[in-house]
């Protein structure tokens, strides 16, 4: 039905979800299973991926092809599909578009567009209004959202093709019918309760001995769960982290490794970061109130109604043993935290040091973290374009360098 599907972010909406898109477009967050990615390109599985029309100030390259002037599907980077939306999508008309107030959901035309306004202004001519979709707009729907995404992806792939049996005699099981299985999974003495919500056990992924799991929960391809994990539900687990501890409704995109003891809840992680031994996240103040929250978007704290919420967590950060995060703390990309004691709730970008003490984290020592950092996942070093990308970023998030006052140090 069509050639290319292109994912679409407005600056204001990418600018909301900082840090975390500092270095991806929103479509390549991971909420439920999958990234929002491929729970379009798996829906639509004759379409290839276009690209992104993105805010990221280096464009990432999705393939070698030129966009296709045949029928093209623009799609909102945090828009989260579900039956009633892909059945709209498929009944809209040429050159029409769906939106939710002034998200735009979906764009069906042959036109090829480079740039975000001309998009919008002619998506706009010919717009439908639809509500019946769940978008990724806030940094706390990532969590929020979670166990409804696991639930959905988990139906998805349960559909397309069988779940392994579990063959451990010294695991236990409830509601069996509600765990899916991939090749290559290995489970020893574990507990899985799917009575609470569904469990996906990713390709080659490891479910360490003493586990304990409740679901919704997703583990993804080649991530570990180490001995005597303890997941409280609605939680996800990217491919090839490797946690530990106790683990309440939360997302690691991938690739970092919460390896030791301590809690984290209600917290979303980046890719290529290490939390030391002991590293535990408070979800909730201790008056029980509602949170405040950075914005990157408006550039200040924002009081939210919600009583629980963790630590958002760029990309390449690093926390040494018994590090302590305050409730709702946005921090990163790029930091380097040791000793001990609260640092503030709002840390910008590309900082080294303590709590007390923070210094500029220079660009070219960060890089040698890591590569240090993917080596450990069996990565290349950067490449001269992720090189790019990160020098990139690091200019853009400048100002917020600049406004705490950084110095820069040497530290390598």
């Amino acid at each position: 039905m069509f050639s290319q599907i292109i994912f679409v972010d407005l600056p204001a909406q990418h600018r909301q979800l900082l840090p975390l898109t500092a270095t991806r477009p929103i479509a390549e967050l991971r909420v439920g299973i999958m990234r929002i990615r491929e729970k379009w390109l798996t829906r639509f599985p004759e379409a290839v991926l276009g690209g992104y029309i993105s805010a990221l100030p280096f464009q990432p390259v999705a393939n070698d092809s030129k966009r296709s002037q045949q029928e093209n599907l623009y799609i909102g980077g945090g828009v989260l599909p579900n039956e009633r939306l892909l059945t709209a999508i498929c009944q809209l008309p040429a050159e029409h578009s769906l939106w939710a107030a002034d998200y735009l959901l979906a764009y069906r035309t042959g036109k090829v567009y480079e740039h975000w306004q001309p998009l919008v202004d002619q998506a706009a001519q010919h717009a439908i209004p639809f509500t019946h979709t769940a978008i990724v707009r806030h940094l706390t729907d990532i969590f929020r959202l979670n166990r409804q995404e696991i639930e959905a992806d988990w139906q998805l792939i349960s559909s397309l093709r069988p779940s392994q049996k579990i063959t451990d005699k010294h695991t236990a099981v409830y509601g069996a019918e509600n765990i899916f299985i991939e090749p290559g999974a290995t489970i020893k003495a574990a507990v899985l309760n799917a009575e609470t919500g569904v469990i996906y056990i990713g390709k080659n992924a490891i479910v360490g001995e003493g586990s304990l799991i409740r679901g919704a929960f997703a583990l993804g391809e080649g991530a570990q769960l180490n001995m005597g994990t303890i997941i409280r539900g609605d939680t996800t687990v990217g491919e090839y982290c490797k946690v530990g501890g106790e683990i309440s409704n939360s997302v690691f995109l991938g690739y970092s490794n919460k390896a030791h003891e301590g809690f984290i809840g209600n917290s979303v992680i980046g890719e290529y970061c290490n939390l030391g031994a002991g590293t535990t996240i408070s979800n909730m103040k201790n008056t029980a109130g509602n949170i405040t929250l950075w914005n990157y978007a408006r550039n200040e704290f924002e009081t939210l109604e919600r009583q629980f919420c963790g630590l958002f967590l760029g990309d390449f950060c690093m926390t040494g043993i018994h590090t302590t995060f305050n409730t709702a703390t946005v921090a990163g990309p790029g930091l380097n935290l040791f000793n001990t004691g609260l640092p503030a709730k709002f840390i910008p970008p590309f900082a080294w040091g303590t709590p007390q003490t923070l210094s500029l984290y220079r660009l070219e020592d960060l890089q040698k973290t890591i590569d240090r950092l993917r080596a450990f996942k069996n990565k290349p070093p950067l490449s001269r374009q992720e090189k790019d990308l990160l020098r990139a970023v690091f200019v853009s998030l400048h100002e917020y360098i600049i406004s705490a006052g950084y110095e820069p140090e040497n530290k390598s």
